[in-house]
């Protein structure tokens, strides 16, 4: 059984920083190099300089960036552009968006996830291919010198009673909030997040109770959640985790309902940089030399990325991937014998069919943000690098009917949520630390 708790959540305070949506950012896993800027000019206080801070002039390590990231939300929290809430609550979101000329809608819920649950066990989603160590260790800095989770793990909270009678994780959501007046949010391509801080003592224990039988699916975060891990064991050994009721102990978790209408998952464009030339046709060369493997050339027109996709996601019997090399030829990719999952192929596709010199790969997220709204801009390999995409996935199959198995192949490697879940919306701080 797990625990999820509410909790005194630090937010912006509108009068201070004037648009929320001014604010906010993607994930730190989304965030390029162009974005990174972007950010940074859109508001002074957007979020980006605490979860994806830059290099600065005399720079002599990233501890720099650490550093700075801590003191701009001690200052924040000084200065009262941060507030917090007086009373420990769960967030509650409604994300509404439009899928081509049909208008949708997603619930999801702020809260504490335990990372032991009540029995003393750790809590241990199903995820999907663990991070570079890189990734975790700079997660895990992070998290030790602000002393908070300044971005939600995403997580599916899937029920594990399989009570067709009981009432959704999203009914109930909605029902908690109807007379209640939220904070408005609106972002680009017409996506509108609403946002309750519910602090009823009724209303918390009914969330804590339906979340207690359910069993949380990791798809995105998944560095975070491993640093966040790492950092409640080195507490717990050195004797300074107070207890079960210390936020350190516990990560900051976004919980979706897996039965949510609004539920929709986009293709991501993943880019690995190759040690040597690669063509569509040595691509699929090696892949006949791999017992098990099944490689069919799909074209190497424009549209061929949009086909490859499409024949993946007929195969619903098995995974399959698109494969795009350098020359503009697109592939799809399958090993029926061998991969279960999304997760299994793409760490076959590493492992064995490409010339990778590092197991680094870069997730182009805007390319799946065109490739949504029909623009041009559905990437080409590059020179020097192979492009791999999955499927899009919606809805996710019900309770019960593998949704587990599907959601090992959702993470910052393969299917992502869309719209994704910004960060900023709500930070979660170990201690009342502000001065230096």
């Amino acid at each position: 059984m797990i625990q999820v708790l509410p909790f005194c959540g630090w937010r912006f305070d509108l009068s201070q920083v004037g648009a929320l949506s001014e604010v906010l950012s993607p994930a730190a896993s989304e965030i390029c190099e162009a974005t990174q800027r972007a950010l940074y000019r859109l508001h002074p206080c957007n979020v980006v300089r605490l979860i994806c801070n830059r290099d600065e002039p005399g720079d002599t390590s990233p501890a720099d960036r650490t550093a700075r990231a801590d003191d701009f939300f001690r200052l924040w929290r000084k200065e009262g552009i941060l507030v917090r809430e007086h009373e420990t609550a769960f967030y509650i979101v409604e994300t509404q968006f439009q899928d081509g000329q049909v208008d949708r809608e997603r619930w999801s819920l702020f809260g504490q996830l335990a990372l032991q649950g009540a029995d003393g066990q750790p809590v241990v989603p199903v995820t999907a291919l663990k991070p570079a160590e890189e990734e975790i260790r700079a997660c895990l800095e992070l998290r030790r010198a602000a002393h908070a989770d300044l971005a939600p793990v995403v997580a599916l909270a899937e029920d594990v009673t399989a009570d067709a009678s009981r009432e959704s994780l999203s009914e109930l959501l909605e029902r908690l909030v109807r007379q209640a007046t939220p904070m408005e949010c609106f972002l680009e391509y017409g996506v509108r997040h609403r946002v309750w801080a519910v602090t009823s003592e009724a209303a918390k224990n009914q969330i804590t109770e339906r979340l207690s039988v359910t069993r949380p699916l990791l798809i995105s975060g998944v560095a975070q959640y491993h640093a966040a891990v790492q950092h409640a064991a080195e507490l717990r050994h050195t004797g300074t985790l107070k207890g079960p009721n210390d936020p350190a102990g516990r990560v900051l978790t976004c919980f979706l309902g897996t039965d949510d209408g609004g539920l929709e998952f986009q293709p991501g464009f993943v880019a690995a940089a190759l040690t040597e030339a690669l063509s569509g046709e040595k691509f699929r060369e090696a892949a006949a030399r791999v017992t098990g493997v099944q490689c069919r050339f799909v074209g190497n027109e424009s549209y061929a990325v949009s086909d490859a996709l499409e024949l993946a996601a007929l195969n619903d019997d098995q995974p399959c991937v698109a494969v795009g090399t350098p020359d503009g030829e697109w592939q799809l990719l399958s090993a029926p014998a061998r991969c279960e999952n999304h997760a299994e192929l793409l760490e076959l596709l590493q492992a064995e069919l490409l010339p990778v010199g590092r197991r680094e790969w870069q997730t182009l997220t805007a390319a799946a943000d065109s490739a949504r709204q029909g623009r041009p801009g559905v990437p080409t390999a590059a020179a020097g690098a192979v492009m791999i995409a999955t499927p899009p996935l919606t809805p996710v199959p019900e309770v019960g009917s593998g949704c587990a198995s599907i959601v090992t192949g959702l993470n910052e490697t393969g299917l992502r949520l869309y719209p994704g879940v910004p960060v900023g919306l709500v930070f979660s701080a170990h201690s009342d630390r502000v001065s230096a």
